[in-house]
């Protein structure tokens, strides 16, 4: 699964292996994507060998979120096979760095289009102190097969000073409205404040 464990506002990914024969094992992945110039850059580095992410155990299922509401994206990797004698513990990574970082979380009500706005796209707009733009892009859906991901959107905002707006992109509406947003706070977006089509 996919989230961003230090709000640069650059995808992090972390990669559980296995299979439900006993033998097949590999250490997990994990990697974290890469801020230039305050950009996304289409490049990420591999973190596996740091905090204990390159165990040698099957993964299935892997969620980032922010399990104790710090800002900062926690991640819960369950673990073990399909077989009984397979018991592999599942892992919980709790996010205790000193991250100063922004961000902004977003919760979307739909109306005409599901309530949850799933298949909704997020453009999250700010600037930083010497009024550099920064912009990040988001899509509200389930993340992967086997691991999932919270329906609070975290979007993070890197060394940002003030947000600027975000803007959604309702996937049944079609409608395309941007809101005031508060950062380092949860933001409920509701899609009844689109004009009427």
């Amino acid at each position: 699964s996919f989230g961003d464990f230090d709000n640069d506002g650059c995808y992090d990914f972390y990669l559980g292996t296995g299979s439900p024969e006993g033998w097949f094992i590999f250490p997990k992945l994990m990697f974290k994507g890469v801020l230039d110039g305050g950009n996304c850059v289409l490049r990420t580095r591999n973190i596996s060998a740091t905090n204990n992410f390159a165990t040698v155990q099957k993964g299935h299922g892997i969620v980032f979120f922010d399990f104790n509401n710090d800002g900062l994206q926690d991640i819960y990797s369950s673990l073990g096979g399909m077989w009984p004698a397979d018991r592999w513990p599942n892992q919980f990574f709790v996010n205790q760095s000193d991250i100063k970082n922004h961000f902004v979380k977003i919760r979307l009500r739909g109306r005409k289009s599901n309530s949850l706005g799933i298949g909704a796209k997020i453009t999250v707009t700010a600037h930083d102190a010497a009024g550099a733009r920064i912009v990040r892009q988001a899509l509200v859906d389930q993340k992967t097969a086997f691991g999932s991901g919270p329906y609070v959107i975290q979007v993070g905002l890197a060394n940002a000073t003030a947000v600027d707006g975000a803007e959604i992109f309702w996937p049944v509406s079609k409608c395309r409205k941007s809101y005031p947003v508060r950062m380092d706070s949860v933001n409920l977006l509701d899609e009844a404040a689109c004009p009427a089509q």
